[in-house]
């Protein structure tokens, strides 16, 4: 491990020039982009910073900065093979890579860079992903992606008042459950005229008693314009 610092510090130290990637994130849809087999790669995901990575951690070895705001990424695996893994940030939204390792230099692989960088109030550390932090990721994933797979989908209609406020309209019209996580997909409207609306994780996590995740499609509104959020919380249980 200190032998792996000491040599992202010196690269660091000596501005060394990496080659970038720059994507738009977009929930559901798989990023694929290229990384060095043999020099050191860097991965940031917008301004949230990185809570976890999610994937087959024996043939890549990660590190986080300090804030964990960056990653860096270093394979196991020779060039020509592919890694597959899913990076969540500190708003629970999941971003899926599809890397493809090749004898190339080092790279940058930017996503959601259309925000300015924020600094975290208490220090973070990326962690590995506990199994219910595993299941949290996935149910995000295949509520976005709309796939049923283990979990128990009903179609519901059900009208949420507590945003009207900001001129939004919410209808919650897909519910998942899996073991003790419940899962809501939601339609949001902006019915403010002549107004853009802002839309915000922790808004969304307050629908929702032990919100676990909130994943948002679009989160700058026009006026009459939509999109879906995907919830995540843990169910209750009630004496």
């Amino acid at each position: 491990m200190s032998k792996i610092i000491l040599i992202i510090a010196a690269i660091l130290a000596s501005k060394a020039a990496l080659a970038a990637q720059d994507f738009e994130y977009a929930p559901g849809k798989k990023i694929k982009a290229a990384v060095s087999a043999s020099n050191l790669n860097r991965i940031e995901f917008g301004n949230q910073g990185i809570a976890q990575v999610i994937g087959d951690d024996s043939k890549y070895k990660i590190i986080a900065d300090d804030k964990a705001q960056n990653i860096f990424l270093i394979p196991k695996v020779a060039a020509n093979q592919t890694l597959e893994l899913a990076i969540v940030n500190f708003s629970g939204n999941v971003a899926d890579l599809s890397l493809a390792v090749k004898e190339i230099e080092g790279q940058v692989i930017r996503i959601g860079r259309d925000k300015p960088a924020s600094s975290p109030s208490t220090p973070r550390q990326l962690v590995r992903a506990t199994a219910q932090e595993q299941e949290v990721a996935q149910m995000i994933k295949s509520m976005i992606a709309g796939k049923e797979g283990k979990y128990y989908v009903t179609t519901v209609k059900r009208k949420i008042d507590c945003l009207n406020n900001k001129g939004l309209a919410i209808e919650q019209d897909r519910l998942y459950r899996f073991g003790k996580l419940i899962g809501a997909r939601l339609r949001v409207t902006n019915r403010k005229a002549g107004t853009l609306a802002h839309l915000a994780e922790e808004d969304f996590s307050q629908l929702f008693e032990s919100c676990l995740a909130v994943s948002i499609e679009r989160k700058k509104l026009p006026p009459k314009a939509k999109s879906l959020v995907w919830i995540v919380a843990k169910e209750q249980d009630h004496d």
